[in-house]
């Protein structure tokens, strides 16, 4: 798995080559929780989810999937 920032911004996985990313390295100890796409199936996301929690040991980092599209709140903010 990829991330990183483009001279564009945030980086993004579809049409972007590995040459037109910034890598940052991370320590463990700086992060508090990895939050997983709402637009990512939630089939997808259980086993990305489980993957990172893997990776991730005994760590105190939160692996969650998001859900602000489903918030109420932020669906009618949307409404044209």
């Amino acid at each position: 798995l990829a991330s990183g920032f483009t001279k564009q911004g945030v980086y993004k996985a579809r049409g972007t080559s590995v040459s037109d990313v910034i890598h940052v390295s991370t320590p463990l100890t700086c992060l508090k929780s990895i939050t997983i796409s709402p637009w990512l199936p939630r089939n997808l996301s259980d086993e990305v989810k489980e993957i990172f929690e893997n990776l991730l040991g005994d760590t105190n980092i939160k692996v969650l999937h998001s859900t602000l599209v489903d918030n109420k709140k932020w669906q009618s903010g949307m409404k044209f």
